[in-house]
């Protein structure tokens, strides 16, 4: 009898180990999916000052980086996890957590190009950023930018992140044309700027305006620098001119 209540009080004990265990574990989840901003506050007028905040994020990164060489546009061997860093620094990106700057990183981190493919290295970037929009809200950069399928996604969100879509390309393209007044603005970086901002917007606006500035800068350098790898295997941007 004596060995049945000691074999009943350790199940107890495990059982109730069990539960606070799962507990934890989910109030963990929670806490990491309560940490992700709410989009849905994002109104109209967030979005464009989310527009100017970006182009005010690659102004930076040009100065840092080329001073008053910076018409070149042209910026050799670009380390992106340097520049989160300097970027994060600037008193723009105030209030930005270090915790979305590490998510960031890795975001940048994690991509590299494939060099024995067809597909462009600007394009496999780009394609990259799009993939990760499209895993993050459950629908493509296409459709948010034509505001289509609404109906099928959380509205709120949806009106917010097309408001953001909008505005991340018209300011993309005033930025782009007024630093090649004699090109057209690339197609292809006015588009990763709408997909890197929306990317970026789980963030809060200046995590939007941040990722979607970097990634701008880098299909810019891919398509007016010499054209080299986006990334040698991690995170440069090498001009192998």
């Amino acid at each position: 009898m004596k060995t049945i209540k000691i074999v009943g009080l350790f199940l107890a004990f495990l059982f109730t180990g069990a539960l606070i265990y799962k507990g934890c574990e989910e109030i963990e989840v929670n806490k990491s999916l309560n940490s992700a901003f709410d989009i849905t506050t994002i109104t109209a007028e967030d979005a464009k000052e989310i527009g100017k905040l970006h182009n005010k994020f690659i102004d930076r990164a040009f100065d840092h980086y080329l001073g008053d060489s910076k018409s070149d546009g042209q910026i050799d061997n670009l380390d992106l996890i340097e520049l989160v860093d300097v970027l994060s620094q600037q008193p723009e990106a105030e209030g930005l957590s270090n915790e979305s700057i590490g998510h960031i990183k890795e975001f940048f981190y994690e991509f590299s190009t494939d060099e024995d493919s067809d597909v462009p290295y600007g394009e496999q970037f780009l394609n990259y950023v799009k993939d990760k929009v499209e895993e993050s809200y459950g629908t493509s950069c296409e459709e948010i930018i034509n505001n289509s399928k609404r109906a099928n996604f959380d509205s709120k969100q949806f009106t917010a992140l097309h408001n953001i879509a909008v505005s991340a390309h018209s300011s993309s393209k005033d930025y782009w044309t007024a630093f090649y007044p004699d090109k057209a603005p690339g197609t292809g970086v006015i588009a990763g700027d709408t997909a890197g901002i929306l990317w970026g917007a789980s963030f809060g606006p200046i995590g939007s305006a941040l990722a979607g500035g970097i990634v701008s800068m880098v299909l810019n350098e891919n398509e007016y620098g010499c054209g080299g790898p986006v990334f040698d295997g991690v995170i440069h941007t090498p001009k192998d001119c």
